[in-house]
């Protein structure tokens, strides 16, 4: 494969880890918004956040993760522009599995 950075490329599984991090910020800072709420979605969502940054069942939580954010994107909860990326990670990473520093291993 041609590459500008051939090095880079045995460094692919990292990128999960890196979008694991970013949607399990993601979503524990929405939690961390809704806590006073106590909405169901924000005990779901602290329990996804958890998984992905633990790396604990990546493949089903990026599952999870796809439909309540494909859920919120139909019910418009929030800004397009930002569901469309969790999106985007989610499906990601249910593609890709774990990677590295996870507990789980892939599917």
């Amino acid at each position: 494969m041609l590459s500008l950075l051939p090095n880079l490329l045995d460094w692919w599984l990292l990128a999960p880890i890196i979008l694991r991090a970013a949607l399990g910020i993601s979503f524990l800072g929405a939690v961390h918004r809704e806590w006073q709420s106590k909405k169901p979605l924000t005990i779901i969502k602290l329990i996804l956040g958890l998984g992905l940054i633990l790396g604990l069942g990546t493949q089903v939580v990026a599952l999870a993760s796809t439909i309540l954010v494909g859920y919120k994107l139909v019910k418009r909860q929030a800004a397009w522009e930002l569901l469309i990326l969790e999106l985007a990670i989610a499906l990601a990473l249910l593609v890709l599995g774990p990677g590295l520093l996870a507990i789980d291993l892939p599917l």
